[in-house]
């Protein structure tokens, strides 16, 4: 049972990124990740990990170019099952709406996102019931669509773009 207690702690240890500084203190070990006991009437290793909870549904997001397009990852930390998405040209440009029912954002990490070539401004609105995220992307759009990002709780928005040969397609009309 020694050894197995030892091993446990070593892993804990591990999992919680803190070291101990002999193996007699490290049942008592407290940390702002979690806790390390040992119950020796149940013979038992108790171990308590505090996992951070955000407030928020929508934490964050990130652009990445694509040959056919860009892919917007919306990261959240719970499965929101109920979005839409939808293209309105203004101008030379494109505003994407996208409208996330019973979520709630965090507009200060939103706002901060820093512009991008394709990215031009993000306006968040956030109400009881969702919160919507207004894209300002630059050049015309052809199409937008929200998948499930599989192995996580985002949400994937894929923008296509007009090629090259539509684009001059579309100057000819």
């Amino acid at each position: 049972m020694k050894y197995f207690y030892q091993a446990i702690v070593a892993l804990f240890l591990l999992i919680t990124n803190q070291q101990a500084n002999s193996q007699e203190h490290a049942a008592d070990l407290d940390a702002k990740n979690g806790e390390l006991s040992a119950d020796s009437v149940k013979q038992a290793i108790i171990i308590d990990l505090k996992v951070p909870i955000s407030l928020f549904d929508v934490v964050g997001l990130n652009v990445d170019q694509k040959s056919n397009g860009y892919l917007i990852r919306i990261h959240c930390t719970k499965q929101l099952p109920d979005f839409e998405s939808w293209l309105r040209p203004v101008g030379d440009d494109t505003w994407l709406y996208i409208t996330l029912a019973d979520a709630q954002a965090d507009i200060v990490v939103l706002q901060d996102f820093k512009p991008t070539a394709f990215v031009k401004n993000i306006i968040v609105f956030q109400s009881a019931t969702s919160v919507q995220l207004t894209f300002l992307l630059k050049g015309s759009i052809n199409s937008a669509e929200l998948i499930p990002a599989g192995g996580s709780h985002d949400i994937l928005v894929s923008v296509f773009t007009p090629t090259e040969e539509q684009l001059a397609i579309r100057k000819v009309k």
